[in-house]
């Protein structure tokens, strides 16, 4: 009886250790594949600001091109404006 009752008792010691370690690694390997997640999110999020300064810079050489857009792009002296004769 004694033996069997020091194998149950040494089974569950045994069980709690291992679950009580696979937690602390569980929690560890969240919190690295966290970190990759949030490092990856930053270089999208770069890469889509970079992206989006591109196609800024390309619609307001457009705009100055064609004189278009808003006043700070807008030529002053219009050719096309009408005489006053």
């Amino acid at each position: 009886m004694g033996c069997i009752g020091g194998l149950i008792l040494l089974t569950i010691t045994i069980c709690i250790c291992r679950c009580c370690c696979c937690r602390k690694n569980n929690s560890d390997s969240y919190a690295k594949d966290e970190a990759k997640v949030e490092r990856k999110k930053m270089e999208r999020k770069a890469k889509s600001d970079e992206r989006r300064a591109e196609r800024k810079s390309k619609t307001d050489e457009i705009r100055k091109k064609y004189g278009i857009g808003f006043k700070g792009l807008i030529k002053d002296d219009n050719p096309y404006s009408r005489f006053d004769a």
